[in-house]
């Protein structure tokens, strides 16, 4: 499960400075202020959040659900510094459809402690709805995640419910190569005591014995 955390803390960390710093762009394109540190959506006007968060959104499909489609098959990039790749339950592709459904459902709005957009999206909900009925919901949201590093860690196949939602799991990916074709060639190793158990063969995946 190290490798997992790990590469989750990258690709947050890298979400939030990313995002981040399209909002201190935009405030100060807007403004002409020049911000530091972080920057939160209930900063801007009413008016501007929408469009903001429109656009903050188009970078977590870009980053969690394009890049993993055509740039490092499966791979965010904590997972590839982290030789990790998620792969389909059922054999099948990772297409991005199921990549967005395992992002944007899974992550963001269910494990919504999991993902820096949810928290933006707050900012945005801060608009519509009372400040106890948003702590009520990030309650749930640790809640939910809580849950879900329950299931991953106490399960057979170490599944999050992101994973579950998206028909995904996680392997290591052994060796230097990162392409498609290293599955294939059983060049990966089930992530059994860690994150995900799993083992192809022929194309195939079954879960890993105990």
């Amino acid at each position: 499960m190290l490798r997992r955390l790990i590469a989750y803390f990258i690709d947050w960390y890298l979400a939030f400075v990313v995002m981040n710093t399209m909002l201190v762009a935009a405030a100060y394109l807007l403004t002409g202020t020049m911000y530091a540190g972080s920057l939160p959506l209930t900063a801007f006007e009413p008016g501007a959040q929408l469009s903001l968060l429109v656009m903050l959104a188009g970078f977590e499909v870009l980053f969690y659900s394009i890049v993993p489609r055509f740039v490092w098959p499966g791979q965010t990039v904590g997972k590839r510094l982290m030789h990790l790749r998620m792969v389909a339950v059922d054999g099948g592709r990772l297409n991005l459809p199921r990549l967005m459904l395992r992002d944007l459902v899974g992550i963001v709005l269910i494990e919504g402690c999991f993902s820096p957009l949810s928290n933006y999206i707050r900012n945005y909900l801060m608009l519509f709805v009372s400040h106890d009925a948003l702590q009520y919901a990030i309650w749930f949201s640790w809640a939910l995640g809580a849950i879900s590093i329950a299931v991953m860690v106490f399960t057979r196949q170490h599944r999050m419910l992101h994973d579950m939602i998206g028909g995904t799991w996680v392997e290591i990916v052994m060796g230097k190569e990162s392409d498609e074709g290293a599955i294939k060639r059983g060049t990966t190793k089930p992530l059994v005591s860690n994150s995900v158990a799993c083992s192809r063969a022929d194309g195939a995946q079954e879960p890993a014995g105990d």
